[in-house]
């Protein structure tokens, strides 16, 4: 393929992730209903937890990972076999979540 056409299949792609965003945040906003940003945060920690505790601190283990290792591999501080291994947590965090939400969904919001 020629650069030209990767960069128009970029510009669609870029263009359609935009387009889907947007639906995504409208519906976002109505869920997370509240006065100030204080009321929106509280009320995702509070009621909005839609996975359980302990696969949503898997994801946050698999992304302080990355985070960690991400600038120390472009620096070229971890040798390669770690670099590889750093993305592990991460497969089995979206792995387990796929599963997670195939089989059990998601807890239905409390009404207010």
């Amino acid at each position: 393929m020629t650069r030209t056409t990767n960069a128009r299949i970029a510009g669609v792609a870029y263009l359609l992730y935009i387009a889907a965003g947007y639906p995504s945040m409208l519906l976002s906003d109505r869920a997370t209903s509240g006065a100030d940003m204080a009321a929106k945060l509280a009320w995702l920690l509070l009621r909005g937890r839609l996975v359980p505790v302990s696969l949503a601190a898997l994801g946050v283990i698999a992304s302080a990972v990355i985070a960690i290792g991400l600038p120390l591999q472009v620096m070229e501080v971890l040798p390669g076999l770690v670099t590889r291994l750093m993305w592990l947590p991460i497969l089995v965090f979206e792995l387990v979540l796929a599963v997670w939400l195939i089989v059990k969904g998601v807890a239905t919001p409390e009404a207010r």
